[in-house]
């Protein structure tokens, strides 16, 4: 046995190519002493990597999808002004926000498993070019039919930018992932409604068009001074897969290979379309985890895309112009940043966890993520009936100001355990996860968002709300359920191989 100190892989044996023949055709033979792993101390893992670097790379992925949820809402302002210059209804104008949705739906679904065979970056980079290219005939625009072809093109393009979920379990161990994650979802919601804030006075002083113009600009610096010269490859399969063929071709031994590269050999068409382009669709149907939790977050996007909406029609009886209105959306901003600096309470009961459980294999089960999660699905619940009933005069605009606050709070809790759960089970496939999730997310909140000012306008400000407070009150019983029965769920789960892998990862 012989160590091969420029790679810090253990060599055994001797070099003789060897091969096994199977009727017409010859397959590989995998010999476990020249399976490339990392080693103790590994500086090409990137869990050995510095924090501060870890941080680095994390925030460069982050950063992208930032950006494609910021042009998300960067327009809708400009849903009136857009309607009337292209001749159409402002409902039928809003389906352009609500195609952009559709195609962050779809999208991901289908390319989370590709970034799972191939690599994150790999999967990012080309995306992000036609996210930029598809900006261009948005802007210029002759018809709505124009308009709605290419916000869904865009929204599908934004696939790769959701690699950053992936990026947390590729960069950290299980029980440090908590900062990251919570980072990750601030990032996440945080995107559109800081855009949307600024996006009143964005397209008062640059007109509808403008708008798509600088999502186009932006994504290109994005992409060619950060995310090209930055962004590294963290899938730990994919970096081994290139250290087993950089052996093979300086030593001309064939049979150094990495356990994903011989996961993913000879593999059968349909199995590659069903793990690339498939597995988060499926997850989404048969993971009872998975729907319920992407239920529980689809109900954040869905009021924070109706509110996008119904902003103008509320804050307008206080005499607000189309900039003010919007700045309602700092405030669950404000929120969200006041939950993120919460975090040392889950960080609290993890470690209470650590001592009196639920324990799983000797650490605390992904249950002991929940335990923050609970209360915040009340708060949420009762933030919206506490909106519902203090948005109009003579109720002063500061009190459903400070509802929408709390309401960033219980939104930004709930989206975080949600997220932390996930990725605690099904670590491997935490991207096809979420990518599922976000399927169901993001159709949900599409098809919702269309029905935004009809609904508020039919209903009234307050019994829309109320609607969907009654309705948050329901779905926060989802983690109450799944604390009690999550372990047996998983258990059952067609992927339990790999969740019990995934607590020594």
């Amino acid at each position: 046995m012989t160590r091969d100190d420029s790679s810090g892989t253990i060599v055994v044996g001797d070099a003789t190519p060897k091969s096994m023949s199977r009727g017409n055709s010859t397959e590989k033979l995998w010999e476990k002493e020249f399976l490339v792993t990392w080693q103790e101390g590994d500086a090409e893992n990137p869990r050995n990597w510095s924090e501060a670097y870890k941080w680095f790379v994390f925030i460069v992925y982050c950063a992208q999808q930032f950006n494609a949820n910021a042009i998300s809402t960067l327009w809708t302002p400009g849903t009136q002004e857009a309607a009337k210059e292209l001749g159409v209804s402002e409902v039928v104008m809003s389906l352009a926000t609500a195609m952009y949705l559709f195609g962050f739906g779809v999208g991901p679904s289908l390319v989370s498993g590709a970034a799972e065979r191939w690599g994150r970056k790999v999967v990012e980079a080309p995306p992000l070019a036609l996210i930029a290219i598809f900006q261009i005939p948005t802007a210029l625009a002759p018809n709505v039919a124009v308009v709605l072809v290419f916000r869904f093109l865009a929204g599908c393009a934004c696939a790769g930018t959701f690699n950053a979920a992936g990026v947390v379990a590729d960069l950290w161990p299980r029980e440090e992932r908590g900062w990251p994650t919570a980072f990750f979802v601030l990032n996440s919601i945080g995107g559109s409604n800081i855009a949307a804030g600024f996006a009143g006075y964005l397209v008062m002083a640059v007109g509808w068009r403008w708008t798509f113009g600088i999502g186009g600009i932006s994504t290109a610096f994005m992409l060619l001074f950060v995310f090209l010269p930055f962004a590294e490859e963290t899938h730990h399969g994919v970096r081994l897969k290139r250290r087993a063929k950089k052996l093979r071709r300086e030593t001309g031994d064939e049979r150094y290979f990495a356990d994903h590269e011989m996961k993913t050999t000879g593999q059968h068409p349909r199995q590659i379309i069903f793990e690339t382009l498939l597995r988060p669709t499926w997850m989404l149907l048969t993971e009872s985890i998975v729907f319920w939790f992407g239920l529980f977050e689809s109900l954040t996007y869905i009021v924070i895309y109706l509110f996008i909406g119904s902003f103008q029609l509320i804050y307008v009886q206080y005499g607000f112009n189309m900039g003010e209105q919007n700045l309602a959306f700092f405030a669950i901003v404000l929120g969200f940043c006041i939950g993120f600096c919460m975090f040392p309470i889950q960080k609290a009961l993890w470690r209470r966890a650590e001592k009196k459980g639920p324990m799983e294999n000797g650490k605390p089960s992904p249950e002991a993520r929940l335990l923050w999660v609970m209360p915040a699905g009340v708060l949420f619940s009762s933030s919206l009936l506490w909106f519902a009933w203090t948005s109009r005069p003579p109720v002063p605009w500061i009190v459903s100001m400070i509802a929408l606050v709390f309401f960033g709070i219980g939104a930004f809790i709930t989206f975080t355990g949600a997220t932390e759960y996930v990725i605690a089970s099904y670590g491997p496939v935490a991207t096809s996860a979420t990518g599922a999730q976000n399927l169901l997310r993001e159709t949900l909140a599409g098809s919702l968002t269309i029905a935004s000012v009809p609904m508020y306008k039919g209903l009234g400000n307050q019994w829309a709300t109320t609607l969907l407070g009654c309705f948050a009150a329901l779905v926060a019983l989802v983690p109450f359920v799944l604390f009690k029965y999550g372990p047996a769920i998983r258990k059952r789960s067609q992927y339990h191989q790999l969740i019990v892998e995934s607590i020594d990862t």
